[in-house]
C-alpha cells in the first residue's frame, strides 16, 4: 500500500485522528499544503484552536441525548404531536418553541396504543400533543422545535420547517425507506384512508389503509412494490392522501441511501 500510494501520486490523503490531534501544527500544515491553501503562522495558529478534541459541550448533549428517545410526528396549524420517552422511566416535559422562540409547553404522558413496548417505561403513555399556542405563528417558512424541557434534546424530525398551512385533517409519518419500500404510519378515517406514494414527483404506488379494531385508528402501511432501483440516493419520495393532496408533515423525504 505505502509503495502503491509512493509511485501512483494519488490526489488523496491519508489522515490518523490521534496523530493529527497529538501534533496539530504538523497536520494543520500538510493539509493546507494538500489543498493548495497558503500557509502561514496565523493560519495555521487559528485552525489549531479550532480544533478541539472531545469538546465539552457535544459531549455534555451527547450525554444528555442518550436518555431521550422521541419523535415529532406531525405539525398543523392547530395541533402539534408526538411522543417521547426516556431510559430513565421519567415523564418528560416538553417544550414548543417556533421561529426559536419557547410558546408553549406539553407533558408526554398521553396514552397511544402504538407506542406500547415490551420495556416497563415505554406503556403507552408517552404521547404529548400541543393545542394552546398562536396558530398564526404556523406559517410557511416558520421553523418548528420540539425539546425535551428538562435537557433540552431535540426529537427526531425537529427542527420541522413549515410548507404550508394545513389543519390536522391527515396525521401520519413516513418512517422508514428503503431501496424498494416504504413505510410509516396513518390516523385513518372510519372508512379508510387511501395513500399515493410519489417518487420524484412521479405516481409509484397506491394503498387503502383500512381501520382495525383499536379506537385510535393509528394504522401501518407499507408500499413494498417498489421497482428495484426507482428510490436512490437523493431521491425524493412523498407520501399524501388520495382524495386531497395532502402529505405528512415529515413529507417530502429525501432518502440518502
Amino acid at each position: 500500500m505505502v509503495r502503491f500510494l509512493g509511485e501512483a501520486h494519488p490526489d488523496a490523503l491519508l489522515l490518523s485522528y490521534e496523530k493529527a490531534l497529538s501534533d496539530k501544527d504538523a497536520f494543520l500544515v500538510e493539509l493546507m499544503e494538500f489543498c493548495g491553501l497558503e500557509t502561514s503562522a496565523e493560519r495555521v495558529r487559528m485552525a489549531a484552536d479550532f480544533v478541539t478534541p472531545t469538546p465539552k459541550g457535544y459531549v455534555e448533549y451527547s450525554e444528555r441525548a442518550r436518555d431521550v428517545h422521541g419523535y415529532l410526528d406531525a405539525v398543523r396549524i392547530d395541533s402539534i404531536i408526538g411522543w417521547v420517552q426516556s431510559d430513565s422511566g421519567k415523564q418528560k416535559d416538553v417544550v414548543l418553541l417556533v421561529d426559536g422562540k419557547e410558546v408553549a409547553k406539553a407533558t408526554a404522558d398521553k396514552y397511544r396504543e402504538d407506542l406500547v413496548t415490551e420495556d416497563p417505561h415505554a406503556a403507552g403513555y408517552c404521547a404529548f400533543e400541543f393545542r394552546d399556542y398562536d396558530s398564526r405563528l404556523i406559517v410557511p417558512g416558520a421553523e418548528v422545535r420540539v425539546r425535551t424541557a428538562v435537557n433540552g434534546v431535540d426529537l427526531i424530525n425537529s427542527p420541522f420547517r413549515v410548507i404550508r398551512r394545513e389543519h390536522s385533517s391527515i396525521i401520519g409519518g413516513i418512517e422508514r425507506v428503503e431501496v424498494d419500500s416504504v413505510s410509516g404510519w396513518v390516523e385513518c378515517d372510519s372508512e379508510g384512508t387511501e395513500l399515493v406514494l410519489l417518487v420524484d414527483g412521479k405516481e409509484s404506488a397506491r394503498e387503502v389503509v383500512s381501520r382495525g379494531a383499536s379506537d385510535v385508528g393509528r394504522e401501518s402501511f407499507v408500499f413494498d412494490s417498489c421497482p428495484h432501483g426507482l428510490i436512490r440516493p437523493g431521491t425524493e419520495v412523498r407520501v399524501i392522501r388520495a382524495r386531497d393532496g395532502i402529505e405528512f408533515g415529515n413529507s417530502p423525504y429525501v432518502f440518502l441511501g
